[in-house]
């Protein structure tokens, strides 16, 4: 039983190292948005939109609540951080 709690445990690490690197691999995506929606040109583009043309930006809640979900990521993982490295 213990044998296949560590595999189940090391797959879980394995999966998280993934999700960690898919992270860092958007992260620069992630930046280029927030500078895109700090921008004339998207202040311009965001009046051009009407209901019946809808250009592919995000509007001003959608960009608030990602820039939320993108802090709350942040705090989470800091938060895990320094207890993990606390229990080095």
């Amino acid at each position: 039983m213990i044998y296949k709690k560590n595999i189940n445990i090391v797959k879980k690490i394995e999966k998280l190292m993934k999700s960690i690197e898919g992270l860092q691999a958007v992260y620069e995506d992630y930046r280029e948005l927030r500078t895109f929606y700090d921008s004339v040109e998207w202040q311009s583009l965001y009046k051009e939109t009407t209901e019946n043309n809808r250009l592919d930006v995000l509007d001003e809640n959608q960009l608030f609540d990602l820039i939320g979900q993108h802090n709350d990521c942040l705090g989470d993982l800091l938060e895990l951080s320094a207890t993990m490295y606390k229990e080095i």
